[in-house]
């Protein structure tokens, strides 16, 4: 009982898909990016109800309530894609037909989210865990097969890999979703729009302070022009999610990981001194990564950690 209290908040799959990112983006940097930032977008857009509907369910006392809250993301998410694309074409002057097709991948992926955390309301984790990896496997060979052979797909630059896994991703979730959770009756429930501020704050907070750390002159990150080292921190961040702060006790256990996962990363710093690795390995990127690491750690306790002495 001791332990399922420190780790219940814990979810391994939410590190799924930043996993996909990274292996992604090891071959195929500029599509994971790209879809990332498309990603970022649309859920932004969107007052970010698929993430904050973690945040909501956590305030609910009813699945009747819950499915209202799944009925207002589900409208939302469209209203984000057709809002990223309106600025990108009032931007460009121009629909982009790659464009299109990364808001629609984004869309759809935002949806299977949506019925990912449908899933978890519902009290069925192995099943949303199931989701994900499906979701996650998909992307990530969608991202593979995208650009391998330009101009032969069905769509420009092959994008129909990624779209096509973001749609099946998406159906997978929703047959499971409404299997398990039950169909989405009821009225409306604004309530996850209460949460809108924290969701998006909680969306943007790594991407930020990446960005911030890319500007410093000296910054190793400003070196490496690789998503792979973005994403190993994403990853580490996205594993501290939690629908609210923890309290002291609940955040001995993250406090705990986070410290030993900040040691590896200044462990990885320091051997990268060492003049004979740094002949041997791609120490640019190693450091890009550590660092990127460390601040995922420091985002994820200052998002949803606690000191132990406070």
């Amino acid at each position: 009982m001791k332990k399922l209290g420190k780790m219940r908040m814990v979810r391994a799959s939410d590190a799924f898909l930043p996993l996909g990112l990274l292996i992604a983006s090891l071959w195929r940097s500029d599509m994971a990016e790209n879809l990332f930032f498309m990603l970022l977008l649309t859920r932004l857009l969107s007052l970010a109800t698929a993430r904050g509907l973690r945040l909501a369910f956590s305030a609910q006392p009813s699945m009747r309530r819950a499915r209202g809250s799944v009925k207002l993301a589900l409208l939302l998410q469209p209203v984000g894609a057709v809002a990223v694309l309106l600025a990108d074409y009032l931007r460009n002057g121009a629909m982009i037909p790659s464009h299109v097709t990364c808001a629609g991948a984004a869309l759809l992926l935002n949806i299977e989210h949506v019925f990912y955390e449908y899933l978890y309301a519902g009290g069925d984790g192995r099943s949303a865990a199931m989701c994900r990896a499906i979701t996650t496997a998909l992307t990530t060979g969608g991202l593979l097969l995208t650009g391998v052979s330009s101009g032969a797909g069905l769509l420009p630059y092959g994008t129909e890999w990624l779209l096509g896994g973001a749609a099946l991703s998406a159906l997978v979730a929703a047959v499971i979703g409404l299997a398990v959770g039950g169909a989405l009756k009821g009225k409306l429930n604004a309530q996850a729009l209460s949460f809108a501020p924290l969701s998006m704050l909680q969306s943007l907070i790594y991407p930020l302070c990446w960005l911030a750390a890319t500007l410093i002159p000296a910054s190793p990150l400003r070196q490496t022009r690789a998503a792979a080292p973005f994403f190993a921190g994403l990853t580490v961040y996205e594993l501290c999610r939690a629908p609210f702060r923890r309290t002291r006790m609940e955040s001995k256990a993250l406090n705990r990981a986070l410290l030993i996962t900040a040691a590896a990363a200044l462990a990885a710093l320091g051997l990268c001194q060492i003049p004979a690795l740094r002949a041997a390995l791609p120490f640019g990127d190693i450091t890009a990564a550590a660092i990127a690491v460390l601040l995922g750690a420091a985002c994820g306790f200052g998002m949803y950690g606690k000191a132990w002495g406070e």
